[in-house]
């Protein structure tokens, strides 16, 4: 029994030796391995080339009307903001036309702002009410309003307002006896207005009065202290009331 165990104690020893041999042939060659790789030399490779991406273009306006146009959280997504042009300005009547006269120092035209206002005598380039009198041919004014040439002939121009008729009420009491009740009846009296052939119209100044529209006396009539004188202008007959001395 003691033979049996020396002999494995001497199989135990034998292969714990070689192990620590076959450790040590491991770690030699470890070692010089190790040696070996540290006297290699390696060839210097050139460094790596790194490529700088161009800083970004900054980004234009005009690329943010897209998303200006679908903003969800903003009333009026549409950028476009249509401006309306003001209304244009409406122009006034016409002056009310009365006459021309000339008395050898150009035409001296007789007008009225509204009908029935009051007439005096207006030269070329004169101003009456928002209109400038900017020329006269035989069929019509030129009038310059709002920057702008307005052609009108004298038939727009003259006035057409007849003189007023005012009716005067006048009640009849007629009793058709008692206790019968009393019936009114009201009568139109009519005022008749004179003609105005042959008298003086307007006071244009210089003792001098103008023609009223319809004017049918002759040259030389004499009314009120005014003679009426009748000229030939390039413009047709004019007419004038000169007062008499």
């Amino acid at each position: 029994m003691k033979g049996r165990l020396l002999i494995l104690n001497l199989i135990l020893l034998a292969l714990i030796v070689a192990a620590a041999r076959q450790v040590r042939i491991n770690w030699l060659e470890a070692r010089a391995r190790e040696a070996t790789l540290m006297r290699m030399s390696l060839p210097a490779t050139p460094p790596p080339q790194i490529l700088i991406p161009p800083p970004p273009a900054p980004v234009p306006a005009s690329r943010y009307i897209d998303i200006a146009a679908k903003e969800l959280m903003s009333r009026d997504r549409n950028p476009t903001v249509v401006i309306e042009p003001p209304p244009a300005p409406k122009m006034p009547p016409f002056p009310r036309f009365y006459g021309v006269m000339d008395f050898g120092e150009g035409p001296s035209i007789i007008l009225a702002a509204a009908s029935g206002g009051g007439q005096r005598s207006y030269r070329l380039g004169e101003t009456i009410g928002e209109f400038k009198i900017a020329g006269l041919d035989p069929a019509g004014l030129t009038f310059e309003w709002n920057s702008k040439k307005v052609f009108a002939k004298f038939s727009e121009l003259v006035d057409k307002s007849g003189p007023a008729q005012p009716s005067n009420a006048a009640p009849t009491t007629s009793s058709t006896g008692a206790g019968a009740p009393a019936t009114s009846t009201v009568s139109a009296v009519t005022q008749i207005t004179p003609s105005q052939a042959g008298k003086p119209g307007a006071d244009v100044g210089a003792n001098t009065k103008a023609c009223v529209p319809g004017d049918s006396a002759p040259a030389g009539t004499v009314s009120d202290g005014y003679r009426k004188v009748v000229v030939q202008t390039p413009f047709g007959s004019g007419c004038r009331w000169e007062q008499v001395h």
